[in-house]
Parts: C-alpha cells; structure tokens; sequence
C-alpha cells in the first residue's frame, strides 16, 4: 500500500515581517498579531495545532469552507461562494481554511463576528502514522515525522498577499518569520471528515492518529479582529509539488 501522504494543502496567505510598531496606522500590516507576543495567550505553533484539531474533528457540510473551489479551467472567474465560517468555532480566536487536497483557486466569503481574531495558514503540512483503514498503521518516530512535513514547507517557492487591495510587504517563503511547527498533537474524525474527503476513503467517525500522534509544520498568521464592514483578503502561492493557489475571501464583520 502506498504511504498515506499526510500534507493536504490547506493554505491562505497574509504575511509581515515589520514590527506591529513600525506599521502605519490603519495598514495590513498593523493588524497582525506577531508571534513573539503569544497572541490570545498562545505561542503560533500551538494555535496551529488547534488550527489542525478544528479541521479534523469538525464535520464537513455542504457550506464547509474546505469544500468552496472553483472548477477547474473555468473561463470566467467564479462567483463568491457563501461558505459557513460558524462551523466548529469557539472563542476569541476563529480558523479560516485554505483548499484541500491540492491548491486550486476559490472565492469566498462569510460573516465573522465582531472582536474575532483570524488565524490561518499560508501554507502548511500535517504528518502522522495513520494509514488507509484496514491496513496497520505507519511506524514513523517523531523526528521522522518532522522532517516529512518540513520537506513539505521547504517546497513552497513564491507567495503574495493582499488585504483590502493592499498589498502586504515582504510576503516570505519557506524561512518566514511566521514559520511554525506544531506540538505533537491528537484528534478524533467524524463520519464526515476532512481527511475522507482528501483521500477518498471512508476513516470510521473516532479514528484517531496512532502514536506519537500528528505533527505540523507551515507558515501561520493571526489577524488581529477586523472593523465591522467587509473586507477582502486575497492570496496566492506556488509550490514545486502541488502547483499554484489563488484564493479570495470576502469578510463582513458584524457587530
């Protein structure tokens, strides 16, 4: 059996380098939150083993993020898909997804609460030793499954991002400042499963990844909570393995 290759591409892409103090007021780059101050009381590689949790164990639906691409070789861009941002949130800080398995293009566009923060990645891999059902699980170490997804990381080669028509300077590949692993962590699928759908294979709802777990690594941002009103977030990044991403989404931030 083929190795079950855990690296779905479930990227969005917002980057800065420059200090939160040296951006001007009302700019992209003074509403992201920098990974050194621990923002909502995390450390980047935690939130994004959150990030990972949120989309394993929330269900899928028909408005699920994951799910809005854009046919391929359409000849006129697409319409913005209304997509459920609610699904499988809680707290201060709220997930936004990318395209799976593979890059694509998408437009989007949801609601968010007021006083949300965003977190999400630019691009990022996920390993474990979870095989195809019915067959035994994968005997990776820890330090194996590292070197898998950064191998994944290393791959991406250009990226580019815009917030309200803005363009957001020094957008970094594989060695960004806002590079990430994860803490080894857990999750439980439903029936209806982000890695069932990117494989094409039933997982039972309460599979779990065997030991030493799952791991991530990627590049993540967390935005700090918009204005109410809508705003547009669009990215786009090219990989040696999975081609090119082109994503759009629409925000209307209620009060």
């Amino acid at each position: 059996m083929k190795r079950l290759m855990a690296a779905l591409q479930l990227t969005l892409a917002i980057v800065l380098l420059a200090p939160l103090s040296t951006a001007a007021a009302g700019s992209p780059q003074a509403s992201v939150l920098q990974p050194i101050a621990h923002p909502s009381g995390a450390t980047y590689g935690e939130w994004s083993a959150r990030w990972w949790q949120w989309a394993f164990d929330t269900p899928l639906d028909a408005r699920s993020q994951f799910l809005a691409v854009d046919a391929p070789n359409a000849l006129q861009p697409a319409a913005s898909s209304p997509v459920d941002c609610t699904s499988g949130q809680d707290g201060r800080v709220w997930f936004l997804a990318g395209t799976s398995p593979s890059a694509g293009t998408a437009h989007r566009s949801c609601a968010v609460p007021k006083g949300k923060a965003l977190f999400f990645p630019v691009f990022n891999a996920w390993q474990d030793n979870l095989n195809f059902p019915g067959e035994p699980p994968f005997t990776l170490n820890k330090a194996q499954l590292r070197t898998a997804t950064k191998g994944h990381v290393d791959g991406v080669t250009t990226m580019s991002a815009t917030v309200d028509g803005r363009s957001i300077a020094d957008v970094a590949g594989p060695q960004s400042h806002y590079r990430a692993t994860s803490p080894f962590f857990s999750y439980t699928l439903p029936a209806e499963s982000l890695i069932s759908f990117g494989f094409g294979v039933v997982f039972p709802a309460g599979t779990r990844p065997p030991p030493p777990g799952a791991v991530s690594d990627g590049v993540w941002l967390m935005l700090a909570p918009l204005s109410e009103g809508q705003h547009v977030l669009h990215w786009t990044a090219s990989t040696v393995a999975d081609g090119n991403l082109d994503i759009t989404y629409t925000i209307r931030v209620k009060g």
